[in-house]
């Protein structure tokens, strides 16, 4: 076993995906399909001794496409941000750290999404009101036309009468 940098520059000595249906796993599951990540969630596990005890330090990679080369690096990366001595434990904490983000990344997308939202219903309100000015706008013209053209009739019937 050797340090973290070490190990890192040998590459994970444990891979592997959680197809259980336990509480992390479902819940990271569902919020990778709300982001639209419908790949694979990959732990790869690299062993770090200190202190003459072997802890594990964990990359949770979070693939976006179903069948994504998993020796390449995920679409999202977490990491744990506590060593464990156990490898579960350690893939446990960064299934952990990434729900928590990507729960932050949903709930800022809502904020983002809801902000967009009133900004249309007023901007809809404005189209309305500008609409039914624009209406009335017409409505009084059209009032205007008709009643110069029946002045104009008017005058044209007094002056043919006058040339009678």
């Amino acid at each position: 076993m050797s340090s973290l940098v070490e190990s890192i520059k040998k590459g994970p000595q444990m891979t592997m995906t959680l197809e259980c249906e336990t509480e992390f796993p479902n819940a990271l599951k569902n919020l990778m399909e709300s982001m639209g990540l419908q790949g694979e969630a990959v732990y790869k596990g690299f062993p770090v001794m200190d202190e003459g005890h072997e802890y594990w330090w964990v990359q949770l990679h979070l693939y976006k496409n179903k069948g994504d080369d998993h020796k390449k690096i995920g679409h999202w990366m977490f990491t744990n941000k506590e060593l464990h001595m156990s490898f579960f434990d350690s893939a446990r904490n960064a299934a952990w750290e990434a729900i928590n983000e990507i729960g932050e990344r949903l709930k800022y997308r809502m904020l983002n999404t809801q902000k967009d939202l009133q900004e249309e219903k007023e901007e809809t309100a404005n189209l309305k009101t500008t609409i039914s000015q624009l209406h009335s706008d017409m409505v009084n013209s059209a009032l205007k036309l008709s009643v110069c053209e029946a002045l104009n009739e008017s005058k044209d019937l007094q002056i043919s009468a006058l040339k009678k």
